[in-house]
């Protein structure tokens, strides 16, 4: 295998070159975890008496419009909240003075030195968008950068144990940890299927937009930007889950609709409905069935006869006035309409999700290898029903 150029780019997938990468004889130097651990206890012991107000500055840029409802995540996800808040705080974020914290720390700071090499590795990282090429549960992740290419292979525990391929993450490669490669450092947030084309696209627009401001600026220097977008995207899938418009097979909104009639003579009514060939009667309902856009034959509602009273139920607004026009016609005087209300199952979905993940359940429920892209199943019944 031919040897690289220091000057080419670095295998390890992170866009440098190689010699401000894996070949920075600093990002190389060894450290172990015991040096990991020293060093960032040293580091916080340092921000609480120098940089508090420094840290709750970043903090809540990290935070941004969820700053509010921070405390409604459980532990379980606040924790990675928390890695991604520690290291964006110390190592990315510029304060007022336009300096890192951990640029001032390590000038103050008298370190030993596998400590300076770990400070050192996570300095120079940023946090970045990757797909899963591939995962070898308990041991390594493959990772592709989704925006500037390359792949790296790093040892990774419990992530790859739970992450499955082309599934997409932000995350902190350093390109030597403390087992001597590559390593997820503190802080990998999961970035549901459903919105990760979209996130793609507005990380690209957000790329093109600093680079054109910050001309000669490196990629590097856009990333360590990053952090607030990654972890808002991240935060809002369990505070505010996105979740489709659902559309009928005719391409409406889906919108359960239910209009009443009022009914003066309900013998009548009953045998006007079984002569209408656009409905079949099952004891006192009719269902409504016709053709959608396709030519193809579907369910559009269904009519209940209550008593006095005569509900028409149908998935959309447009199919409840269809049906409301063809009740009116084919009963003549025997109905008056009463009301009629809308259900928005798209806000009932959403709440429903939010507060299922909120109590720490399907957190990993959006696999983007199923169909339904993780929907409830009362929403997949109704898409297909539809």
């Amino acid at each position: 295998m031919a040897k690289i150029g220091r000057n080419e780019p670095c295998p390890c997938g992170s866009g440098k070159k190689l010699k401000k990468c894996c070949g920075d004889p600093r990002a190389a130097a060894a450290y172990t975890g015991i040096d990991r651990q020293n060093a960032l206890e040293r580091l916080n012991q340092w921000i609480d008496v120098f940089a508090e107000d420094d840290w709750e500055d970043a903090s809540d840029d990290l935070w941004g419009h969820y700053l509010d409802q921070a405390d409604e995540l459980p532990p379980e996800l606040m924790q990675f909240s928390q890695a991604v808040e520690d290291m964006w705080c110390a190592f990315d974020y510029l304060g007022e003075r336009g300096e890192r914290l951990i640029d001032v720390f390590m000038a103050e700071a008298e370190l030993g030195d596998g400590e300076r090499a770990f400070l050192t590795a996570l300095r120079t990282s940023s946090m970045r968008l990757y797909e899963i090429v591939d995962a070898l549960p308990g041991v390594s992740l493959t990772l592709r950068d989704a925006i500037e290419g390359g792949q790296v292979t790093v040892k990774e525990r419990t992530g790859s144990r739970t992450i499955g391929r082309h599934e997409y993450v932000a995350a902190r490669v350093v390109p030597r940890g403390p087992s001597g490669g590559p390593e997820i450092e503190a802080g990998l947030l999961h970035i549901p299927g459903l919105i990760k084309d979209s996130v793609v696209a507005q990380l690209r627009e957000h790329r093109a937009h600093f680079l054109d401001e910050h001309r000669g600026a490196s990629i590097d220097e856009f990333y360590k930007t990053m952090p607030p977008f990654f972890h808002d995207v991240w935060v809002g899938s369990f505070l505010d889950p996105y979740v489709p418009t659902p559309k009928t097979t005719d391409g409406e909104d889906m919108i359960p609709t239910e209009v009443q009639f009022d009914v003066s003579d309900p013998e009548a009514v009953s045998r006007a409905l079984d002569d209408c060939t656009e409905l079949e009667r099952d004891g006192e309902i009719w269902t409504w069935t016709g053709k959608n856009h396709e030519g193809k034959l579907i369910i559009l509602g269904k009519v209940e006869r209550r008593g006095e009273r005569l509900v028409l139920e149908t998935l959309s607004v447009e199919r409840a006035e269809r049906g409301r026009a063809m009740l009116e016609a084919i009963v003549g005087g025997c109905v008056r309409h009463r009301a009629t209300s809308h259900d928005n199952l798209h806000r009932a979905v959403k709440e429903s999700l939010r507060a299922k993940y909120l109590r720490g359940e399907d957190i990993e429920a959006d696999k983007p290898d199923t169909q339904d892209g993780g929907l409830p199943p009362e929403i997949v019944e109704r898409l297909i029903l539809g």
